[in-house]
Protein backbone atom coordinates (compact mmCIF):
# COMPACT_ATOMS: atom_id res chain seq x y z
CA UNK A 1 0.00 0.00 0.00
CA UNK A 2 0.96 3.23 -0.54
CA UNK A 3 1.77 5.75 2.63
CA UNK A 4 -1.55 7.74 2.32
CA UNK A 5 -3.50 4.42 2.05
CA UNK A 6 -1.77 3.01 5.27
CA UNK A 7 -2.76 6.07 7.14
CA UNK A 8 -6.53 5.79 5.99
CA UNK A 9 -6.51 2.36 6.73
CA UNK A 10 -5.07 2.12 10.14
CA UNK A 11 -7.20 1.89 12.93
CA UNK A 12 -7.44 0.66 16.35
CA UNK A 13 -8.70 -3.27 17.12
CA UNK A 14 -9.71 -4.25 20.08
CA UNK A 15 -10.92 -7.74 18.96
CA UNK A 16 -8.28 -10.47 18.14
CA UNK A 17 -8.14 -14.24 16.86
CA UNK A 18 -6.06 -15.85 19.58
CA UNK A 19 -5.79 -18.86 17.24
CA UNK A 20 -4.14 -16.75 14.61
CA UNK A 21 0.12 -16.85 14.85
CA UNK A 22 2.19 -14.12 13.29
CA UNK A 23 5.06 -15.12 11.73
CA UNK A 24 8.41 -14.34 13.04
CA UNK A 25 9.28 -12.57 9.96
CA UNK A 26 6.32 -10.30 10.51
CA UNK A 27 7.17 -9.82 14.19
CA UNK A 28 10.54 -9.07 13.45
CA UNK A 29 8.88 -6.27 10.67
CA UNK A 30 6.88 -4.92 13.54
CA UNK A 31 10.07 -4.33 15.86
CA UNK A 32 12.34 -3.12 13.21
CA UNK A 33 9.18 -0.36 12.28
CA UNK A 34 9.60 0.44 16.21
CA UNK A 35 13.13 0.64 16.22
CA UNK A 36 13.04 3.06 13.19
CA UNK A 37 11.30 5.34 14.68
CA UNK A 38 12.67 9.18 14.48
CA UNK A 39 13.72 10.50 18.02
CA UNK A 40 13.87 13.67 19.52
CA UNK A 41 17.68 15.13 18.84
CA UNK A 42 18.22 11.45 17.41
CA UNK A 43 18.58 9.95 21.10
CA UNK A 44 17.63 6.28 19.82
CA UNK A 45 16.50 6.00 24.18
CA UNK A 46 14.20 3.34 23.49
CA UNK A 47 13.84 -0.40 23.44
CA UNK A 48 11.21 -2.78 22.60
CA UNK A 49 9.90 -6.31 23.73
CA UNK A 50 7.86 -7.69 21.72
CA UNK A 51 6.13 -10.32 23.51
CA UNK A 52 4.89 -13.34 22.29
CA UNK A 53 5.13 -16.25 24.87
CA UNK A 54 1.44 -16.99 26.21
CA UNK A 55 2.57 -17.95 29.45
CA UNK A 56 5.15 -14.73 30.23
CA UNK A 57 1.84 -12.75 28.90
CA UNK A 58 -0.74 -14.37 31.28
CA UNK A 59 1.47 -13.91 34.03
CA UNK A 60 2.26 -10.30 33.18
CA UNK A 61 -0.73 -9.23 32.84
CA UNK A 62 -2.96 -11.19 35.68
CA UNK A 63 -0.68 -10.32 38.62
CA UNK A 64 -0.92 -6.25 37.25
CA UNK A 65 -4.62 -6.92 36.77
CA UNK A 66 -4.55 -5.64 33.47
CA UNK A 67 -6.23 -8.62 31.57
CA UNK A 68 -9.15 -6.98 30.58
CA UNK A 69 -7.16 -3.98 28.90
CA UNK A 70 -5.59 -6.00 26.18
CA UNK A 71 -8.69 -7.61 24.40
CA UNK A 72 -7.18 -10.98 24.17
CA UNK A 73 -4.14 -10.24 22.02
CA UNK A 74 -2.16 -12.79 21.74
CA UNK A 75 1.18 -10.29 20.84
CA UNK A 76 2.19 -7.27 23.62
CA UNK A 77 4.88 -4.62 22.56
CA UNK A 78 6.37 -3.34 25.24
CA UNK A 79 8.35 0.04 25.08
CA UNK A 80 10.95 1.50 27.50
CA UNK A 81 13.27 4.18 27.55
CA UNK A 82 17.06 4.05 28.44
CA UNK A 83 16.88 7.22 30.45
CA UNK A 84 14.25 9.43 31.18
CA UNK A 85 14.00 12.14 28.76
CA UNK A 86 11.28 15.04 28.68
CA UNK A 87 10.79 13.41 24.92
CA UNK A 88 9.92 10.02 25.79
CA UNK A 89 6.18 10.23 25.03
CA UNK A 90 6.85 11.66 22.00
CA UNK A 91 9.19 9.42 21.00
CA UNK A 92 6.68 6.86 21.94
CA UNK A 93 4.03 8.17 19.57
CA UNK A 94 6.38 8.15 16.67
CA UNK A 95 7.28 4.12 17.35
CA UNK A 96 4.07 3.21 18.29
CA UNK A 97 2.75 5.06 15.31
CA UNK A 98 5.48 3.10 12.66
CA UNK A 99 3.75 -0.35 14.13
CA UNK A 100 0.58 0.48 13.47
CA UNK A 101 1.56 1.30 9.99
CA UNK A 102 3.71 -1.68 9.24
CA UNK A 103 0.59 -3.79 10.60
CA UNK A 104 -2.00 -2.21 8.72
CA UNK A 105 0.52 -3.22 5.59
CA UNK A 106 0.80 -6.99 6.75
CA UNK A 107 -2.81 -7.47 7.56
CA UNK A 108 -1.82 -7.58 11.61
CA UNK A 109 -4.40 -5.68 13.53
CA UNK A 110 -3.29 -3.40 16.20
CA UNK A 111 -4.46 -0.90 19.54
CA UNK A 112 -2.21 1.24 21.74
CA UNK A 113 -2.86 0.65 25.20
CA UNK A 114 -2.15 3.54 26.78
CA UNK A 115 -4.26 3.21 30.04
CA UNK A 116 -2.36 0.54 31.79
CA UNK A 117 0.76 2.55 32.02
CA UNK A 118 -0.03 3.72 35.60
CA UNK A 119 0.36 -0.38 36.60
CA UNK A 120 3.43 -0.64 34.14
CA UNK A 121 5.40 2.33 35.82
CA UNK A 122 4.61 0.95 39.12
CA UNK A 123 7.31 -0.34 41.47
CA UNK A 124 5.45 -3.71 41.48
CA UNK A 125 4.77 -3.18 37.51
CA UNK A 126 9.14 -2.46 36.53
CA UNK A 127 9.53 -5.74 39.02
CA UNK A 128 7.41 -7.84 37.30
CA UNK A 129 8.47 -6.87 33.67
CA UNK A 130 12.10 -7.10 34.91
CA UNK A 131 11.56 -10.70 35.76
CA UNK A 132 9.23 -12.22 33.38
CA UNK A 133 11.07 -10.26 30.43
CA UNK A 134 14.53 -10.91 31.66
CA UNK A 135 15.80 -6.71 32.22
CA UNK A 136 18.38 -5.91 33.90
CA UNK A 137 19.25 -2.77 35.97
CA UNK A 138 16.75 0.02 36.18
CA UNK A 139 14.19 0.08 33.96
CA UNK A 140 11.48 2.81 32.57
CA UNK A 141 8.28 1.28 31.34
CA UNK A 142 6.44 4.13 28.80
CA UNK A 143 3.55 2.13 26.65
CA UNK A 144 2.57 -0.80 25.06
CA UNK A 145 0.31 -2.13 21.96
CA UNK A 146 -1.82 -4.98 21.34
CA UNK A 147 -1.31 -6.83 18.49
CA UNK A 148 -2.92 -10.14 16.42
CA UNK A 149 -5.05 -10.91 13.63
CA UNK A 150 -8.45 -9.45 13.50
CA UNK A 151 -11.08 -11.76 15.03
CA UNK A 152 -14.46 -11.05 13.34
CA UNK A 153 -15.35 -8.55 10.86
CA UNK A 154 -13.16 -5.39 10.46
CA UNK A 155 -15.58 -2.27 12.77
CA UNK A 156 -16.51 0.46 10.77
CA UNK A 157 -13.89 3.35 10.03
CA UNK A 158 -15.15 6.74 11.80
CA UNK A 159 -14.68 9.48 9.19
CA UNK A 160 -11.52 11.59 10.22
CA UNK A 161 -12.12 15.32 9.52
CA UNK A 162 -11.22 18.76 10.98
CA UNK A 163 -12.66 21.72 9.53
CA UNK A 164 -10.27 24.13 11.25
CA UNK A 165 -7.06 22.53 9.52
CA UNK A 166 -6.33 24.68 6.29
CA UNK A 167 -3.59 25.06 3.57
CA UNK A 168 -3.03 28.98 3.70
Amino acid sequence: MDELTLLEERQSIRSFDTSKVIKDADLEKLLKAAILAPTGRNSQNLYFVLLKDQEKKKRILSSLGIERNFYDAPYLLFTFAKKEDHLDELNVGAALENVYLEATDLGISACWIHSVCPALQSEKGKEVLKEELGLEGEILPLDCMALGYLKGERPARSEKVSHESKIL
